[in-house]
């Protein structure tokens, strides 16, 4: 039981290797912005923290005598939790956004889409949908995407997300591409650790 727990770590592991190197190549070799869904992102993480939950658990069942105050599980269940709260939260990671050409692809989005919209604290009001759109630029190089409220706030987003995406694909924008190199960076170490592994 323990070697096929063992092998699908690795499958996983060098699959998320592989998702962030091909997402870094794309990147620097088109030198547009990249947008990802969240949940495409966070699904290998999630099913690696849900196996490292079900292997601890499994282990403190196994022994006779459980060990009072056991840190590791409580370490996986709240790595788990965290990773399982960003996957339903959803939206799009916008990779290679700069400050500049943000606000433009948003409202050339909304123009083309003719969504009327009223800027706020908490974001931009969508205001047939009673959605609100949410834009959080991280380090001038990437942005979170979230539409939250409404009947049925995903297909929004996927339109809005669709036309910024056409925006930054015939236009010439500038791209931060180092960030492009962090997912490459990220990778070769994710598939050295998934070759460790292999080792073990």
């Amino acid at each position: 039981m323990e070697q096929i727990q063992q092998v699908i770590t690795i499958l996983l592991v060098l699959a998320i290797a592989v998702d962030f190197l091909l997402i870094g190549l794309r990147g620097l070799t088109t030198g547009k912005p990249i947008f990802i869904g969240v949940r495409r992102l966070f699904f290998g993480f999630l099913l690696l923290t849900a196996l490292s939950v079900g292997v601890s658990i499994t282990r403190l069942i196994s022994v006779s005598e459980v060990e009072a105050g056991d840190a590791r599980i409580i370490r996986h269940v709240v790595v788990f939790g965290f990773t399982a709260w960003q996957w339903f939260l959803g939206g799009y990671l916008a990779l290679g956004i700069t400050e500049e050409t943000l606000g433009r692809a948003i409202g050339f989005a909304l123009t083309r889409l003719g969504l009327r919209s009223e800027n706020r604290a908490n974001g931009i009001a969508l205001l047939d949908s009673g959605s609100i759109f949410e834009a959080r630029l991280a380090r001038k190089s990437y942005a979170f995407l979230r539409v939250s409220g409404g009947l049925n706030p995903q297909p929004v987003l996927d339109d809005i997300v669709s036309i910024m995406r056409e925006y930054y694909e015939t236009s010439q924008v500038r791209t931060a591409k180092w960030v492009f190199g962090v997912f490459i960076l990220g990778g070769l170490i994710i598939g050295l650790l998934g070759y460790w592994l292999m080792q073990l």
